[in-house]
């Protein structure tokens, strides 16, 4: 009789425990379907970066939304683009957005790596011949001054 009232007694509380993480946890729509808010709140490579290769910045939201601006070099214009980006703990995956020229529409999946102030993104497929040698440079987070 002892043994059932303890299991009557920790019922609750599990389920109450099971309850209260599962509404706890929230979900956004991203490039790749559904993906945890935790791991777009906690991706390593948050903030802003700027690029070793030409000065470009790139900024990635926890929103799911990145913005990639791209300074005036000679006679090219400064350009800019804009999409949604993904992370699965162990691969980001950038999609520019289907109003942009560039690779509107195209995934390229990097697996991250952040050493100090430096990201890299390693290749593991994008079909975007724009993107793919802007992103195998190291990125550094902007000193504060």
């Amino acid at each position: 009789m002892i043994e059932q009232t303890r299991i009557l007694c920790l019922t609750p509380i599990v389920m109450f425990a099971f309850l209260a993480n599962a509404s706890c946890s929230s979900t956004t729509e991203t490039v790749d379907g559904t993906n945890d808010d935790a791991l777009l709140e906690n991706a390593p490579f948050l903030g802003a970066w700027t690029s070793e290769l030409d000065g470009s910045t790139l900024t990635i939201e926890s929103t799911g939304i990145f913005g990639l601006d791209i300074p005036a070099k000679g006679d090219q214009a400064a350009s800019g683009v804009v999409g949604r980006w993904a992370f699965d703990g162990a691969v980001v995956t950038f999609v520019n957005l289907h109003d942009t020229t560039a690779c509107a529409d195209v995934p390229g999946a990097y697996k991250a790596e952040i050493v100090r102030e430096t990201a890299r993104f390693e290749l593991i497929k994008d079909e975007c011949a724009g993107r793919q040698p802007r992103m195998a440079w190291p990125w550094k987070r902007p000193s504060d001054g």
